[in-house]
């Protein structure tokens, strides 16, 4: 016997809230895991985030809309005066974020690989931190993104030939670290490319291929 048409919409109401909640509390739970790796000096802007508020009031938490079933679409963190790494962040929970502006803190350590799980990310701002070791290749899957922004830390090593994938990249800039001559020549996307200073060689060839 078939169920009525009014039942089985409230069946489906119930399957998409319940799966959003859990979508919601693994978000949540892992920014309050990365708040509490932090430099607890340096937290007193993200007072907001708590289990008593709702995610989506939490400061630099921009979420997209108002109702139930919002998901984190950005985190706009710059300037926050955050101390600490970056590692700690579980990207995963965090599927439909479009936008991840850190830039201005005091974040070090490695850039994890990890924030190619992001496929949605159109803007990364990693600029004007403590970042060190190398630029991760697997930024290269990140399909969606647009803008890159990585310059003024301590990244040294070869920029890798896999950014040359990145079919949507219009703002690339990468200049005061400490990278090796890179190999390449920019994207016939990109409107804006910054790689000049001191640590950072100017000739422009073509990417490596990837054989």
């Amino acid at each position: 016997m078939d169920l009525p048409r009014n039942l089985l919409c409230i069946l489906f109401f119930i399957l998409v809230c319940t799966s959003h909640a859990a979508y919601s509390e693994q978000a949540s739970s892992a920014l309050l895991h990365w708040k509490s790796t932090l430099d607890s000096s340096s937290t007193s802007n993200l007072s907001s985030w708590s289990p008593a508020n709702s995610t989506c009031v939490w400061f630099a938490i921009l979420c997209s809309n108002a109702s139930a079933t919002s998901h984190i679409i950005g985190l706009r963190l710059s300037e926050a005066g955050i101390k600490g790494r970056l590692e700690t962040l579980n990207f995963a929970a965090l599927p439909q974020l479009a936008e991840l502006n850190l830039s201005r803190n005091g974040l070090h350590g490695a850039i994890p690989a990890s924030i190619s799980l992001l496929q949605a990310l159109v803007y990364l701002d990693l600029s004007f931190n403590s970042f060190e070791t190398f630029i991760p290749p697997e930024f290269g899957s990140l399909s969606n993104l647009v803008d890159l922004r990585l310059n003024n830390n301590n990244l040294a090593g070869a920029v890798p030939y896999q950014l040359s994938k990145l079919p949507k990249i219009a703002r690339l800039e990468i200049s005061h670290n400490y990278l090796d001559k890179p190999d390449f020549s920019p994207m016939p996307t990109l409107q804006i490319f910054s790689m000049y200073s001191m640590g950072v060689n100017r000739s422009m060839a073509a990417f490596p291929s990837s054989s």
